[in-house]
């Protein structure tokens, strides 16, 4: 892929990242760009293109912001909630932050209570739910929201073992890239992590379907064991 290329795709993928009005999105943006200007000034020497990226991008992301105050809104208020139950008068944003932290509360909850096995693939959501009614939370009880955190759910339902095998899919392949010095399955590891903090993106055949598909294909695409063995971590 050429350099123009590479940086026309970035420019555009910025712009849509913008658009979305993603919190989560604009967090593994800066994740991304940084860990990229890093390995450029860094592990790669090319100190001047690192630079330039890490200034052109922000300027682009700053103007992109002024550009669409609806997404400036969404990152001015991100970091307003209380965790009680959301108010029909906050901001969209706000709101959304408000219920993320009122289901985060609850989920570690009936984390707790069911340690260390915990409910059962099909008790977790009916716990949930209860929560939600013991403590009024009455917006996200009528949404029927899942804990909006992978790791959360994973430990409400699965225990501690889940947890285990969740961190563990994450992890191996981390090391994976670190081995082979993959740095796109590095930033895509990463990026699925992050957004596992935001989402329970397993919960859906879409999220299974795409982390399995692409983290099968990136490993594969790794460079091979120096010693010459089968690609393992």
């Amino acid at each position: 892929i050429t350099p123009w290329l590479r940086y026309s795709l970035a420019l555009f993928f910025t712009l849509m990242i913008v658009l979305l009005s993603s919190k989560a999105g604009l967090l593994i943006w800066i994740f991304v760009i940084s860990v990229f200007s890093l390995l450029l000034f860094f592990i790669e020497k090319r100190r001047r293109e690192g630079i330039l990226l890490l200034t052109v991008s922000s300027i682009v992301f700053t103007i992109l912001l002024i550009s669409f105050p609806h997404a400036a809104g969404r990152v001015s208020q991100a970091g307003l909630g209380s965790g009680t139950n959301p108010g029909d008068s906050l901001r969209p944003a706000a709101q959304s932050t408000g219920e993320r932290l009122t289901v985060w509360k609850a989920a570690g909850t009936v984390a707790l209570r069911h340690l260390p096995v915990g409910t059962g693939t099909g008790d977790v959501k009916d716990a949930l739910l209860a929560e939600y009614r013991i403590h009024h939370f009455d917006q996200v009880l009528e949404k029927r929201l899942n804990a909006h955190n992978q790791y959360l759910q994973t430990t409400a339902a699965l225990g501690v073992p889940g947890l285990a095998i969740l961190l563990a899919s994450i992890l191996f392949p981390l090391i994976a890239s670190l081995r082979r010095k993959s740095p796109v399955l590095f930033l895509f590891v990463g990026s699925w992590a992050l957004s596992l903090l935001f989402e329970s993106m397993l919960e859906t055949q879409a999220g299974v379907t795409f982390y399995a598909l692409f983290n099968a294909v990136l490993l594969s695409a790794c460079d091979p064991d120096p010693s010459g063995n089968p690609l393992q971590v």
